[in-house]
């Protein structure tokens, strides 16, 4: 399975992390390049914010089957997996040792990894400490 690397210096000031890459970065190895990826350069643009200004980031770095990496029970919270807790254990390494101010982050896996909050329709456009 091909791996996916960040785009950009971790000394960045804004950080943006997705769950995972789609087919369309794996098959190109350019990381945001899919449509998804694509709609959030154009926001990035129309906020007037540079895109040489941002790290664009994954949790896992491959394209992996959700069960995977997280398991999701029709009530309560996800569970990792102990190969998801290593890519989470993962980027929050990399983002301590940042110098990221701001970070962004995209899907509900990324949002939980970061937060432990899960359900982006609850916290969409929110700022959490």
């Amino acid at each position: 399975m091909s791996k996916l690397a960040n785009l950009g210096s971790p000394s960045l000031p804004i950080a943006i992390v997705r769950d995972a890459p789609d087919g369309v970065e794996i098959r190109t190895q350019e990381p945001y390049s899919s449509i998804g990826g694509k709609l959030i350069r154009e926001g990035l643009s129309s906020a007037k914010i540079p895109l040489g200004v941002c790290r664009l980031m994954y949790l896992v770095d491959e394209q992996l089957p959700e069960p995977e990496i997280i398991t999701i029970p029709r009530k309560g919270e996800p569970v990792w997996t102990p190969l998801g807790l290593q890519f989470v254990q993962r980027l929050r390494t990399d983002l301590a040792s940042s110098g990221a101010k701001l970070i962004f982050t995209i899907g509900n896996a990324a949002t939980f990894a970061l937060t432990g909050r899960w359900g982006v329709g609850k916290w969409r456009g929110s700022i959490l400490p």
